[in-house]
């Protein structure tokens, strides 16, 4: 019976459902565990995982504490593919903290450990982090180039969750070249991958900006339909910033 494990999975579990406190203390219980029976990769998982909550609450040296410490003994036990979740995860922690060029560099180390490894699934969310760090950076160019290629993979694999989040990846991209038809038909084919999947709350969020993508190109009736599907799913799921920036461009559109 593998009682660190147990804690980990709980914990996960209470993760995805944002109560962090309490993932955060079923963490450190497998940490302590895999601690005290000398499993070294388990304390690495655990190390991670902890880093992951302490990035979601925003406490963001502590996060960046432990995915170092995961790195280090992820790659001092040859752990290619452990070593690469925690630099993927740094860069995010760094984007968080407004550090774009530590950012691209721990993007850059881990796709370069996937690609020497040939772990696809691994180098699909290198290059779609990349794309986001150069997005936020305003270098489009670069951010739609890794976009496309993240989503010619994520195609490649067959894997319908990412293949939505590229979708709507490349749509901010486009609609930041104010390429509006283009982020559109983007915006679009995500909708319709998160509808796939069942996931209400991404599927939502992609309405909203396909709903921006119809006010840009002047389809303001079709823009209010695709809002008010929008703001029906964010109200049923409880997503009070969906909510929020959908009754923003629905006001916006009753003034004019």
């Amino acid at each position: 019976y593998d009682e660190a494990g147990a804690w980990g999975n709980l914990g996960l579990v209470q993760l995805s459902q944002g109560d962090y406190d309490a993932a955060i203390a079923h963490f450190q219980q497998q940490l302590q565990l895999s601690q005290t029976i000398a499993n070294r990769s388990g304390e690495a998982t655990a190390q991670g995982n902890l880093g992951i909550a302490y990035y979601y609450q925003q406490q963001l040296a502590e996060a960046q504490a432990m995915l170092n410490q995961q790195r280090a003994l992820a790659h001092s036990l040859g752990d290619v593919r452990s070593e690469g979740a925690a630099l993927g995860n740094l860069g995010l922690v760094y984007e968080a903290q407004q550090d774009f060029t530590a950012a691209i560099a721990a993007h850059r180390e881990q796709l370069t450990l996937f690609e020497a490894m040939g772990y696809q699934q691994g180098i699909k969310n290198a290059l779609g982090n990349l794309g986001n760090v150069y997005y936020y950076l305003g270098e489009l160019s670069a951010a739609e180039r890794y976009q496309r290629d993240c989503l010619a993979l994520a195609q490649q694999l067959d894997e319908v969750r990412g293949i939505a989040a590229s979708w709507g990846n490349l749509g901010h991209v486009l609609f930041a070249q104010q390429a509006y038809r283009s982020a559109l038909a983007c915006y679009e084919a995500s909708v319709d991958k998160f509808r796939q999947v069942g996931d209400r709350r991404s599927m939502g969020r992609a309405l909203s900006h396909q709903g921006e993508a119809l006010l840009r190109l002047g389809q303001p009736v079709e823009a209010t339909q695709v809002f008010e599907e929008a703001i029906a799913i964010a109200q049923q799921i409880s997503d009070a910033p969906t909510v929020a920036a959908v009754l923003r461009h629905l006001s916006m559109l009753n003034l004019n």
